[in-house]
């Protein structure tokens, strides 16, 4: 692709992106439609079609790649195990409106899949370049971390956990599984993975208290789903 098409792309998605976003959080994702995304980014329907299948599509496509970028940018210059989960934190903390709308308490479950989904896209592209291991051996163990992280995205809009309070109870949750290959499998025994648990992880607590630093309930699968661009604006 030549790259003024190129440039004239990522433009038209960011519009589209933006629009989304600006959407959802005026009038909640439900009451949006394709038609009101695309009056406010100015694209025509045949433009929208070419790039997307519908407003769910855009918004798991769009928020993952914005997520991503993010991931990347922050990534620069410091390389931590797990700093793209630091990173959907602190996006959350300063977008709380946005993050609420995506996986509050009152968002929908077509929301809150969808933001599971984005979180598990850039922790499996993050896991898959740290662990010798296909797809398919990597997948349960991200999904369940998919999961813990967008149950903390709530109390974290919500101002009840900050983003460094978050990401301790991540840690926590997530230290029993190393990123390296286990070893052999006895015969007979399930399949290796090469995010294997090992001890329970003690609790994290806040400096100068006995109170954990946020609930390690929220971090367990089954709890709310990425999240995504910045807040219009921003």
């Amino acid at each position: 692709m030549p790259p003024t098409e190129d440039r004239r792309v990522r433009r038209t998605r960011n519009e589209l992106h933006r629009a989304l976003i600006e959407l959802l959080t005026e009038k909640g994702y439900d009451r949006v439609s394709v038609r009101d995304i695309l009056d406010r980014a100015d694209v025509g329907r045949s433009t929208f079609y070419h790039h997307f299948r519908d407003k769910d599509d855009l918004l798991v496509v769009s928020c993952t790649e914005y997520v991503q970028r993010a991931v990347e940018e922050r990534a620069r210059g410091r390389q931590t195990p797990w700093g793209p989960v630091r990173t959907v934190f602190d996006l959350c903390e300063q977008h709380p409106r946005l993050y609420e709308a995506l996986a509050g308490r009152r968002s929908d479950a077509v929301l809150v899949r969808a933001t599971t989904h984005m979180v598990h896209e850039v922790l499996a592209g993050h896991l898959r370049e740290q662990c010798d291991a296909g797809e398919a051996e990597c997948d349960p163990a991200v999904r369940f971390l998919a999961w813990g992280i967008v149950g903390l995205f709530g109390p974290v809009a919500a101002g009840e956990l900050t983003a460094a309070q978050a990401f301790a109870t991540f840690e926590a949750a997530a230290r029993p599984w190393r990123l390296s290959d286990p070893g052999p499998v006895r015969p007979g025994g399930p399949a290796a993975v090469p995010l294997t648990p090992t001890a329970a992880p003690s609790p994290i607590r806040e400096s100068g208290s006995s109170r954990p630093a946020g609930p390690r309930s929220a971090a367990a699968p089954g709890s709310p789903a990425a999240a995504p661009p910045a807040a219009p604006g921003s």
